[in-house]
């Protein structure tokens, strides 16, 4: 941090000062370190702050979250012009004037799926910290909306996988994209319109960790479709990722077997690719539905080049279905 930054924090006047609290993660690497740095400045200067290391946060670390919600995520740290905006981050309840109005309280509402947003910013854009404040305030007012802040120039990778071109831009689920500025309500229309088989990833994700494992399963069923984002989550590296997705399947196998052979079917097509562990994972699903197609999938795992615990997996799985 500059003496700037320095100056910043100590002149900032927090809301609620006992209730402010951070999540980070270091993660591995230099840019952790940073992090890490950043966190012990963050609270020798303002020694109220509430910081927790968390290795398990659902995000790529490093990442720094804030807000009562715990939903406001900076990948990229917060200093110079951004440093002021992310202490109004831990400012809850936010100034709801940013976006508030006789429609958009109507929409918000209407919002019943989680909505995933990724603002890429820069550190010389003049109308950054707007749109961000604008997006922080909605984030504060309504848990279902996720923010992700990311720095197009500090975290270069990231943008370029998102083609980002200018800044502010800002991304719904990795399908919907707006550059410049954003309409409240346009943005808000969207996420209540949305078809829930188009969720990403991270939002399916959201809603199988927040314990909707059945609500899920049910709008599948409902819906008569794969979301393909379950898929992503099966396969995932991490295991509490997977058991989530798994709890969802098993929901699913129960009140919707054709659309459980169906994911089955799509599961097999890639398990040769798959680590260990999640092809372990992959076995115990293919064991929840009794049928010739899935047995013939075990069968297979059992006399193929598989790793022996995979194998042992399909035998008491295939040992389960007689």
């Amino acid at each position: 941090m500059t003496p700037e930054d320095l100056k910043t924090i100590h002149t900032h006047p927090f809301k609620n000062p006992s209730e402010t609290k951070i999540a980070f993660s270091k993660g591995e690497g230099e840019t952790g370190v940073r992090f890490a740095a950043f966190c012990d400045q963050l609270k020798k200067a303002a020694p109220h702050i509430a910081i927790k290391h968390d290795s398990d946060l659902p995000f790529e670390a490093p990442v720094l979250v804030s807000g009562r919600n715990a939903n406001i995520v900076y990948h990229t740290l917060p200093t110079g012009k951004m440093l002021p905006l992310f202490l109004e981050s831990l400012d809850s309840p936010l100034d709801a004037g940013a976006f508030a109005g006789e429609t958009t309280e109507p929409l918000l509402q209407s919002i019943d799926l989680p909505a995933e947003f990724k603002l890429y910013v820069a550190d010389q854009c003049p109308h950054c910290p707007q749109t961000l404040r604008q997006l922080q305030a909605l984030a504060d007012a309504y848990p279902m909306i996720r923010l992700r802040v990311i720095n197009a120039e500090g975290s270069a990778d990231m943008a370029r996988d998102d083609k980002i071109k200018s800044v502010p831009t800002l991304i719904l689920d990795d399908r919907f994209r707006w550059t410049g500025q954003v309409k409240t309500e346009e943005l808000l229309t969207i996420c209540a319109d949305r078809d829930p088989s188009s969720l990403s990833a991270d939002s399916l994700r959201q809603l199988v960790e927040d314990g909707q494992a059945p609500q899920v399963a049910a709008m599948m069923t409902e819906s008569g479709q794969l979301f393909p984002a379950l898929i992503d989550l099966l396969v995932h590296p991490r295991w509490s990722v997977r058991l989530g997705a798994m709890v969802t399947v098993e929901y699913l196998t129960d009140d919707a077997p054709d659309l459980g052979r169906h994911l089955c079917r799509s599961l097999w097509q890639t398990f040769p690719d798959l680590t260990i562990p999640v092809q372990g994972d992959v076995t115990h699903i293919f064991g929840l539905l009794n049928d010739p197609q899935t047995r013939g999938y075990l069968q297979t795992i059992i006399k193929g080049d598989f790793d022996a615990e995979v194998r042992k997996a399909a035998a008491e799985a295939l040992d389960e279905m007689a």
